[in-house]
């Protein structure tokens, strides 16, 4: 039933170049390798088909995939940096269906090492994350600058990115090369037709939260709207009129703010920022209030008083008192018996405030644990035990389930459930904790709990060690043991193992919110009876990584699919895996929390989803489509049309260059560039190849871009330059280029969200500190006077400035680009002259760039300078210079005012 969907794909986008759009979980990945099979079975021997964004996770899944539908022949093979050029020519000589990343791939094609001519056609793989800076960009203009008659065809299940901006979807279209758009949502009529005829039983159970946890959630809510009242305060750049509280609960919403505030961003101070820093961490809170057990959830909430510097707003409010206070009421209550009887019995952490002197003598704490279970723990119980009437029902003595639940620490945290129970996981979890409190109140609230007998605090009381006794045997009375099988999306499966599932380590350590758990470290799986029918539960953590879900049903097949955590993928894949198999009876147990954010971040993304769709069906009836947008004319009318939106006038105008890129054209005497290898992922290469320019990629010693045989350039991004001059590497690097090229230049490329400064004036201290990158810059400039530096906000303007220092230049020699400064440094190299005590040289006070050479004529090593009397040194300095030198060569250095920052 999947493949009939798989092949009205095919038949929609065989003829054609397009961008196929899928709806969530629809399996795109599968709809191309169908189209692969199809192109390779009828092409000649060693054809060619490409494909970009394929990881190796993915071209194993395809793999796995086409074997087992008999068409082994268009397997993926992933060619990676391990591959020399020898061996690859020998791979493309083979042909097949080759998945490279687009560095390997514009190198191939720059440097002809892949037969542009056999390759019939480029696959391109999450196909909403090409745009025209992209290296996947570059590659495609190089294909279709080579090849005019093979296809482009580009794949996608994300239609809310191509949403994003101003003709977003237009734009990536573009850069793809593709004048076809092709929709298959959720409610095309074939999909509805084939994922509809038997659908699966399903169950939808809502389980109410308690208490506290909707106060939380509601307090976590009123928050979330007072955040985004302080971010429209604080800018009127920003738009809130059509953004609803749910988008504001979305990753992509702090996407959508900056894209408001674009070109103002770098502007915007703490005012603006801090709120959307919040808004992150409330959408933290609010997704592990329904994922994390009540400890974990209050360590997470402690650690924002424990953050230094942290000045959220939000903390100040009512709202975040109540979510302090509750998320502690749900682990334990304390209270403070204290030896005068006016303050008996008083909460302890009304008293706590850090006063380590409050703690009287004869004054105890008693701590009372809580311990409030998930609530979706006892549903999943009840499930389970459904499912153990019907496999007896149905006389099938060993019923099959799988959980799919969206992460590790719920995976992990389901299999401690299953085989201790909840109430012995939350002891060994309280117990943890205490142990690593660090206030001293609670510390000693443990050892004098642990010590006094129950005669010593009175039976009303409990302590706490009677009281954790009484939660252990609590858990044991219960048989919670099942058969789990805990599986990443990176393991495969494994056989059955008598072994009881237990986090190695201390107790509760795996499952710390801010570590990340490794499930490689946790046996496998563990069995047991369940009265007389023997239940077997996998565990699975659904990936990102399409069709994982569906591969593992048609692994285990079976009768019972417990779908924990609400997404959206895991659930069409569910429904995918139900149409393949129409005569399985299978049951879908759909759990979430009743009125709860879970509940609703599942519909709205949906909702999403749908009208994500509705927007493009609209959208493709009025797209503006080029007549050449395919890049199917010849090379010159083709070169016209692939200047960027900032180098030239856009390609939808129909114009293809401006007037001054034209004069341009003309005066620059040649158009090879020598480009470093390691710079093919920049985008910088793909804007100077869409210039016109000729890039020749190479290892180079020294520099990024060779422009001549004068002018190298060496690109620095700020985070670069800040590491480059922490390690020294920046130094080095300049003085080979100086050494070697007469105009060298270091490009300085900033963020677009980053002031164009390397500090701002807020920045700057009152007196500038040596250890300060606009410190650093000065020296640099100082040492190496005939250093260019080139300020850029954008790789456009990089782009431009690389075109004009061209200008009248001649060609760079390739051999020589990649020869120079690959001899050894010592000082019998180039007549004479080490370079190390050159550069020692122009460090000491005194000697300058003008007076330097007579330097090195007048002595032969630097022992023999410092050695010479004042006279000798005027005679080659000057007076005044040679003071200067004199003084700092003969001076005490124990007297001298060192400062070390």
């Amino acid at each position: 039933m999947i493949m009939r969907l798989y092949d009205k794909i095919l038949e929609e986008v065989r003829d054609e170049d397009g961008l196929v759009v899928l709806g969530h979980g629809l399996g795109a990945p599968f709809a191309f390798a169908n189209l692969v099979d199809s192109v390779l079975s009828n092409s000649s021997e060693g054809s060619i088909v490409l494909g970009l964004q394929i990881s190796p996770a993915l071209a194993a899944e395809l793999s796995r995939h086409v074997i087992e539908s008999g068409k082994s022949s268009s397997a993926p093979r992933v060619i990676t940096s391990d591959y020399s050029i020898p061996e690859r020519r020998e791979v493309y000589a083979f042909g097949g269906f080759l998945a490279a990343t687009a560095r390997i791939l514009v190198h191939d094609f720059l440097r002809s090492v892949i037969p542009v001519n056999k390759v019939v056609g480029i696959i391109v793989n999450d196909a909403h994350r090409v745009h025209e800076t992209t290296a996947e960009a570059f590659v495609l203009r190089l294909y279709r600058k080579n090849n005019k008659e093979g296809f482009i065809k580009a794949f996608t299940e994300e239609p809310e990115a191509l949403r994003k901006g101003f003709h977003n979807c237009e734009k990536i279209m573009r850069s793809l090369y593709v004048k076809r758009l092709f929709l298959w949502p959720r409610f095309h009529e074939v999909v509805q037709d084939v994922l509809d005829t038997r659908p699966a039983d399903v169950v939808e159970l809502t389980q109410p939260m308690t208490t506290s946890m909707l106060a939380i959630q509601q307090s976590i809510l009123d928050a979330t709207a007072f955040c985004l009242g302080e971010l429209k305060r604080a800018n009127r750049n920003v738009d809130l009129t059509e953004i609803k509280i749910e988008e504001a609960l979305y990753r992509s919403f702090h996407d959508i703010i900056k894209n408001q505030l674009e070109g103002v961003w770098h502007t915007t101070g703490a005012k603006v920022r801090q709120p959307l820093e919040d808004l992150k961490f409330l959408r933290k809170l609010l997704s592990n209030l329904h994922k994390l057990d009540c400890i974990q959830f209050h360590e997470l909430v402690e650690s924002l008083r424990q953050g230094d510097g942290f000045q959220s707003t939000w903390l100040m409010t009512r709202e975040a008192d109540i979510v302090f206070t509750l998320a502690r009421n749900r682990v334990y209550r304390s209270t403070l018996r204290s030896s005068n009887t006016m303050e008996a019995y008083l909460p302890a952490e009304e008293k706590e405030n850090g006063k380590e002197n409050y703690l009287q003598d004869g004054d105890s704490v008693v701590v009372s644990p809580v311990l409030e279970l998930n609530p979706k723990w006892n549903l999943l119980e009840d499930v389970l035990k459904e499912i153990e009437s019907d496999g007896k029902r149905i006389e099938n003595p060993n019923p099959r389930a799988i959980i799919f639940v969206r992460d590790e620490i719920t995976a992990i945290q389901i299999s401690q459930f299953l085989c201790k129970g909840g109430e012995q996981m939350l002891v060994d979890d309280f117990e943890r904790f205490l142990k690593h409190r660090s206030n001293r109140l609670y510390r000693n609230a443990i050892q004098k709990s642990m010590t006094h007998t129950k005669e010593d605090i009175g039976d009303s009381s409990g302590g706490l060690q009677t009281t954790l006794t009484q939660f252990s045997r609590a858990g044991e009375e219960k048989n919670r043991k099942a058969y789990v099988i805990v599986r990443s999306q990176n393991q495969e499966m494994e056989k059955e193992d008598e072994r009881t599932v237990t986090v190695a380590g201390p107790a509760g350590a795996a499952t710390r919110t801010e570590d990340k758990p490794d499930l490689s470290s946790l046996p496998i799986s563990a069995s047991s009876e369940r009265a007389q029918t023997k239940v077997e539960i996998v565990l699975s953590i659904v990936s990102n990584i399409p069709g994982n879900v569906k591969r593992l049903l048609d692994d285990l097949q079976p009768s019972f699919v417990v779908i924990y955590d609400p997404v959206v993928h895991c659930v069409r894949q569910v429904e995918m895996y139900k149409a393949d198999h129409p005569g399985q009876q299978l049951r879908v147990y759909f759990v979430t929390y009743e009125e709860s954010v879970e509940q609703k971040r599942y519909l709205y993304s949906v909702q999403r989803e749908q009208e994500a769709f509705e927007a493009l069906i609209r959208e493709k009836e009025t797209m503006i489509i080029h007549a050449n947008q395919e890049g199917r004319l010849e090379d010159e009318q083709l070169d016209e049309t692939l200047v960027g939106s900032e180098l030239g006038i856009g390609r939808s105008l129909g114009v293809d260059r401006d007037s001054r890129l034209l004069k341009t054209a003309k005066i620059i005497h040649g158009k090879k560039i020598v480009v470093d290898m390691r710079e093919l992922r920049s985008s910088l290469c793909g804007i100077l190849h869409g210039a016109g320019m000729d890039l020749v990629p190479l290892t180079l010693p020294i520099g990024d871009y060779i422009l001549s045989p004068a002018i190298c350039v060496e690109r620095k991004s700020i985070p670069d330059l800040i590491s480059s001059f922490s390690s020294g590497r920046l130094f080095n690097q300049v003085e080979k280029m100086t050494r070697y090229y007469k105009t060298p230049c270091l490009l300085l490329e900033f963020d677009q969200s980053r002031p164009f400064c390397l500090a701002t004036s807020a920045e700057l201290d009152k007196q500038v500190s040596i250890s300060s990158v606009v410190a650093k810059t000065v020296i640099l400039t100082q040492q190496f006077p005939q250093l260019r530096l080139l300020w850029c906000r954008t790789p456009f303007e990089a782009a431009n400035l690389l075109q004009e220092l061209k200008m009248g230049e001649e060609e760079p020699n390739e051999e020589l680009a990649a020869a120079l400064g690959l001899q050894d440094e010592d000082p019998e190299a180039e007549g004479g002259i080490n370079h190390r005590q050159l550069h020692f040289l122009r460090t000491l006070p005194g000697i300058s760039n003008r007076n330097i050479r007579k330097v090195l004529e007048s002595v032969s090593t630097i022992k023999e300078l410092v050695e010479l009397p004042l006279k000798e040194l005027e005679k080659i300095l000057g007076n005044s210079n040679a003071k200067v030198l004199y003084e700092f060569l003969s001076a005490d250095a124990s007297a001298m005012d060192v400062h070390v920052d």
